[in-house]
């Protein structure tokens, strides 16, 4: 861990430039991840599913400024700083869970670890995962799909989906047959080990993408310089429009 903060520090002190990037409120480590979607110059709609505290919501504002974003995110702690995290009229945040049904649903949420909490329990033992673990608190919160969704807000041109929902993504990607018909590229959290009772692996997400005329891209790895010598329980998948 120390190895990577040192490689990413002199990262970053090679690009100036991003020393600016804190005094806009852009969280660097979720900029210099996402800097990719420049090389797709048509993407004008952000749909972030699993949005937090806005860090990925306000880099990708960032990158492309003329885009309109919409995030959700179900717990009231970080919604309310991703609130924050957004300005102008282009910016859409969302109290909600997104999955393949509208209606309300229980959130296995840890307070403790805000990007842990998941639609589905914990495993115990969870497996190593740094951060997952702990008593969930059970709370019920909305549900919609991203079909739903759409239906009375406007897509604008084509579009970038970002799944991280700890498991529930493929429920997501089930709810927006018609949404992926204007997503040209999909970053989406995914998982070779259960790490909750019930939850989507990466090979089921790789087939369903497939299956929609996507193109597995390989996998970014959150800005992690230093290599990692043994073997991935998750990453994020890229995928893009055949």
């Amino acid at each position: 861990m120390k190895w990577n903060y040192a490689f990413f520090a002199g990262f970053v002190l090679s690009r100036p430039r991003l020393l600016t990037l804190p005094f806009r409120g852009v969280y660097v480590p979720a900029y210099v991840n996402f800097e990719f979607i420049r090389d797709f110059d048509n993407i004008q709609t952000v749909i972030d599913v699993g949005a937090n505290e806005g860090h990925v919501s306000r880099a990708l504002s960032a990158l492309l400024p003329g885009a309109h974003v919409h995030s959700f995110e179900p717990m009231t702690e970080p919604f309310e700083r991703l609130k924050r995290s957004g300005r102008g009229e282009r910016f859409h945040a969302n109290q909600v869970a997104v999955t393949d049904k509208v209606g309300f649903a229980t959130l296995h949420a840890l307070p403790s670890y805000s990007p842990g909490s998941s639609l589905f329990p914990v495993k115990d033992p969870v497996g190593g995962h740094p951060g997952i673990g702990g008593k969930a608190r059970l709370d019920s919160v909305p549900t919609t799909t991203l079909d739903a969704y759409f239906e009375s807000q406007r897509m604008h041109g084509r579009a970038f989906l970002k799944l991280d929902t700890q498991g529930s993504e493929l429920l997501a990607l089930k709810g927006a047959e018609r949404t992926l018909e204007s997503v040209d590229v999909i970053y989406c959290e995914t998982s070779f080990t259960e790490l909750y009772d019930g939850q989507c692996l990466f090979h089921e997400v790789y087939d369903f993408l497939r299956g929609h005329d996507f193109v597995y891209h390989g996998s970014l790895n959150e800005s992690w310089f230093y290599p990692q010598f043994k073997p991935a329980l998750s990453e994020n998948s890229l995928f893009v429009r055949r």
